[in-house]
């Protein structure tokens, strides 16, 4: 079970922060896929936050 989630989403909210759309999963899997995963990430919110 992903508890990650609803964990951030409580944490950011009592900070007013509701809209939260940056997911890493798969986390599990370790190596080249968790990498990409997390550049991913890094790329979303780079993204979000030059908006």
């Amino acid at each position: 079970m992903n508890h990650h989630d609803p964990y951030l989403v409580t944490v950011f909210g009592f900070m007013g922060i509701t809209d939260i759309t940056v997911h890493v999963e798969n986390d599990e899997y370790g190596g080249q896929k968790l990498a990409e995963l997390i550049a991913n990430a890094r790329a979303k919110i780079t993204e979000l936050v030059a908006a």
